[in-house]
């Protein structure tokens, strides 16, 4: 059977698009504050981490992106609660400042996150204002949550307010409408 008609998002594309709005309207609540004691971890933490994002490449390769420093944590707070043998995997997304910085439009979508694949990272330390820090959705990577720890530290944590935005943002990623007609 096939289908006409694009399949809609499971959710309420304008309700979730104004709650977005309107929690990255108010720049008075902070996003991130550094983390000095590591602290439980918990999903939106920032985690410093030398490490390597796995992906397959355009020959089917397995390949990896060298030298990420800074990961989001996009798995859920509760799992890491749960027994290693239960759970022993959390899921991260990449950190990155993005090379060039964008213009002046593109870097108004990221600061108000209407881009759906990438995840804007305010400056957490308070010494890089100049820098455009993205987290990219397209790339999640399991870690072992032994890593936690043992190789990696949670330097920055989200506000409540963030954790919410981040939620609403990984909800229009992974559940927006499928666009599998588009362009036909």
């Amino acid at each position: 059977m096939a289908q006409q008609d694009r399949w809609p998002p499971v959710y309420d594309a304008n309700e979730l698009a104004e709650t977005i709005e309107r929690l990255a309207r108010d720049k008075n609540a902070f996003l991130y504050a550094p983390v000095n004691d590591g602290g439980p971890l918990c999903q939106g933490d920032i985690l410093e981490f030398d490490g390597v994002a796995p992906y397959i490449d355009e020959e089917g390769d397995a390949s990896v992106r060298e030298g990420i420093r800074y990961w989001l944590v996009i798995g859920n707070s509760c799992d890491f609660h749960r027994s290693l043998a239960s759970v022993p995997f959390t899921q991260v997304v990449p950190i990155q400042e993005m090379v060039e910085k964008p213009d002046g439009a593109t870097l108004l979508a990221l600061c108000t996150f209407q881009m759906s694949r990438l995840f804007w990272v305010p400056d957490w330390t308070g010494h890089h204002q100049d820098r455009v820090m993205v987290a990219n959705l397209l790339m999640p990577v399991p870690m072992h949550r032994n890593v936690i720890g043992k190789h990696a530290k949670v330097v920055a944590r989200q506000s409540r307010q963030g954790w919410m935005l981040l939620h609403a943002c990984l909800m229009r990623f992974l559940c927006r409408d499928d666009g599998r007609f588009d362009g036909q």
